[in-house]
């Protein structure tokens, strides 16, 4: 007979695990870099709590940018570094995904500026 204790473990192990979100996928952002509506197409592969992908603006002239960032249960983080008007800065995103995993709402922080609301579905 199996002592109580490892009996215990055996169900726990089997016993589904609580995971944070996955994000992998295409996302479309929408933001402001001041008065001037902006929407990014992000790329993002999830690969345990970390994420890695890219960025681009929907603008003529834009390019990818490879995003680092991680999640942490249902919040998530991410950014890059761009230029804007001339000036190097960091973008980055931080928002809660929703319970169906579709959407994402917060914040974009871009250098001195002051944070501007985003939301993003998944495409």
């Amino acid at each position: 007979m199996k002592p109580p204790a490892l009996l215990a473990f055996a169900a726990l192990s089997l016993a589904p695990a609580a995971h944070a979100a996955d994000l992998s996928g295409l996302w479309i952002v929408s933001t402001s870099f001041g008065p001037t509506p902006m929407v990014i197409d992000c790329s993002i592969l999830q690969v345990g709590v970390a994420l890695q992908g890219w960025c681009e603006p929907e603008s003529a002239e834009a390019v990818p940018l490879t995003l680092s960032g991680a999640i942490n249960q249902n919040s998530a983080s991410w950014g890059y570094d761009t230029t804007v008007q001339g000036r190097p800065v960091r973008l980055t995103y931080q928002g809660a995904v929703s319970a169906d995993q579709t959407a994402i709402t917060g914040q974009l922080a871009y250098g001195t500026s002051p944070p501007a609301g985003l939301s993003a579905v998944r495409k």
